[in-house]
């Protein structure tokens, strides 16, 4: 079993490069034990916060005749000039459920103006795609903690090439002696892991979400560096370059504000609070699709962001590194200004107006949970449901599921709002 394991975790990432625990553990700080340590993010905060405020902006509303352009007009775009409402998916950041969201606001706006749907743009592109889009469009996105992001990435990672077919508790009991094999690939790829699809830290950009992001090119090392792991380069340059960014995006909302976030946008395009409702895709209590051959199979969830950071070493690298601080300064800046934004752009709204609003969007979204039964591609005890959830989801057979049954309760008004 063990030879087996070790089999499948040298497989994880074909170009990647086998570096001792030891040797990862010299790279950065270790404190002498008893000592008490600041978080380097808390320690950093009041500055992070402070620069962000230069970047923060409040977000516009938009005329839905801006961004929402019928369907059977999408033959005549302009190449990489999309007209429509864009959504840019960042990986691990509540993408699915986002793209969701981005199909049922363009087609349920577009039918209630005698469309079949508004053009919209959701699959998976970078901010590089963006630079020359068309005036009629609505560029949005949200970005996520970049700890809990990375995380994220590394367990879909593990959970996706090493337990396929096995339970959470049968896999960590083939483990035991050998679990610092899982901890040494987990702190290889929070600092080495820089795919541009699917990575973890930029090559020296900020950060990866900022380099997802990003319209125009930051070059390769220009924050940190290799050789000084630890240091910030060009930080005013950086910050002129992220407000760079930020400018060309419509609204950024953030995953640990998701409600506030989607509301917000549903004030600033003029929707309906039936356009946001959503069931979560990739929930920690649903089962997913796994492949076997040729077989379609469904296995558990897992909650990886919390089993990692139970590793004291892992724990300690993401808290209190230098490094992963570095290596994330300009998605940290990114983070806070779309917070600060949201703020902003709340108190713009109306408070009052805004918390009613909230109030609304969450009472359906409960009423949605207890009267709705989404079918997923795996039910909730571990069945296989494939063509059912092609029937019951609006995309790739688990985006946007449920829409029939939340189509049926927007008519219901409810009580006490």
């Amino acid at each position: 079993m063990a030879i087996a394991y070790a089999t499948l975790y040298l497989t994880i990432e074909s170009n990647s490069v086998y570096v001792p625990l030891k040797e990862i553990t010299q790279q950065f700080d270790q404190e002498p034990k008893g000592e008490l340590r600041a978080p380097i993010y808390e320690s950093h905060l009041r500055e992070i916060q402070e620069t962000a405020s230069s970047i923060a902006r409040v977000y516009e509303p938009s005329h839905p005749s801006t961004w929402c352009v019928d369907s059977l007009l999408k033959y005549d775009q302009i190449p990489r000039q999309p007209m429509g409402l864009c959504y840019l998916r960042i990986p691990h950041a509540a993408g699915a459920t986002l793209k969701g969201i981005n199909m049922r606001i363009a087609r349920n706006f577009g039918q209630r103006h005698s469309m079949e749907t508004c053009i919209r743009h959701d699959s998976t592109v970078k901010g590089m795609d963006y630079p020359q889009r068309d005036a009629k469009s609505y560029l949005w996105t949200f970005v996520r903690d970049p700890t809990s992001r990375a995380l994220s990435t590394i367990g879909s990672t593990l959970s996706n090439q090493l337990i396929k077919q096995t339970s959470k508790q049968a896999f960590f009991d083939t483990l035991n002696d050998t679990d610092t094999v899982f901890v040494e690939r987990t702190l290889y790829m929070l600092s080495n892991h820089t795919n541009l699809n699917h990575g973890i830290v930029s090559e020296g950009r900020g950060g990866f979400q900022l380099q997802y992001m990003m319209q125009t090119f930051i070059p390769e090392y220009y924050v940190n560096n290799p050789k000084y792991p630890k240091r910030i380069f060009n930080r005013n340059g950086l910050v002129d370059k992220i407000s760079a960014t930020f400018s060309r995006y419509d609204f950024v909302g953030l995953v640990e504000r998701f409600d506030e976030s989607l509301v917000a946008m549903q004030l600033l395009l003029g929707l309906e609070t039936s356009d946001i409702l959503h069931f979560a895709v990739n929930r920690k209590e649903q089962w997913r699709k796994a492949r076997r051959g040729s077989k379609t199979q469904c296995r558990e969830s897992f909650d990886w962001e919390i089993d990692l950071l139970q590793k004291p070493l892992i724990h300690d690298y993401v808290t209190y590194s230098e490094e992963w601080y570095a290596d994330n300064y300009g998605d940290y800046l990114l983070y806070h200004a779309a917070s600060q934004s949201l703020d902003q752009t709340i108190m713009k709204i109306g408070l009052d107006y805004f918390s009613h609003e909230l109030k609304k969007f969450r009472a359906s979204m409960k009423r949605a949970q207890d009267e709705c039964v989404p079918k997923f591609p795996c039910s909730s005890d571990g069945k296989p449901q494939i063509a059912e959830a092609e029937q019951d989801c609006q995309g790739e057979g688990n985006i946007g599921c449920g829409y029939q049954c939340l189509d049926s309760l927007t008519p219901t008004p409810i009580e006490g709002v």
